[in-house]
């Protein structure tokens, strides 16, 4: 399913904007920190030490329901990883082109807005990043749909070896630069 993301920084905030087509727009999920990977959900993974560890993953559904977590290291067990840590000062936005929840029509696209203070993200240690800072970042999309396959479509920014949105090495590169 296309989807687009654009990105802007400045000294307080990465802003990234999506654009997720999608015909069939479903989401159910209204707990903060909840299982927002079982609706239409679009996530940002953050490793701003491209050789330590630690990373961050957001991951927002169609209902603006936030799920946010910080790894201190790659190898923490999974289940300790989640529900640990907010990001304070986040501000997301989710608008839906179509019905949600209804698969008997064909929807258009829904589009997501968030505003990541840096200052909030345990990595960066409060401090934004500089010109020429390079982060690893992937960005990804789980949706689910009865007009795709098997009823579901993983996809990612990056060309994973294998469905695993949280194998940072191979994560893509992003590298901030002066406007």
């Amino acid at each position: 399913s296309r989807t687009e993301v654009r990105l802007l920084w400045d000294s307080e905030n990465l802003y990234v904007f999506f654009t997720a087509r999608d015909r069939d727009i479903m989401g159910y999920e209204k707990k903060r920190d909840g299982f927002t990977f079982n609706d239409d959900v679009l996530e940002v993974f953050l490793k701003p030490d491209i050789h330590g560890e630690g990373y961050c993953n957001f991951e927002i559904n169609v209902l603006d329901t936030v799920y946010d977590a910080f790894a201190a290291k790659e190898s923490m067990p999974m289940e300790r990883r989640w529900r640990q840590w907010d990001c304070k000062g986040l501000e997301t936005g989710a608008k839906i082109r179509g019905t949600l929840n209804d698969y008997t029509d064909e929807d258009e696209l829904w589009t997501l807005e968030l505003a990541i203070p840096f200052r909030s993200l345990p990595p960066c240690a409060g401090q934004p990043p500089q010109p020429g800072d390079t982060w690893r970042v992937l960005f990804s999309r789980y949706d689910y749909s009865v007009y795709l396959e098997n009823g579901q479509e993983l996809s990612a920014s990056a060309p994973l070896s294998r469905p695993a949105f949280h194998a940072t090495e191979e994560y893509g590169l992003m590298r901030f630069v002066k406007p």
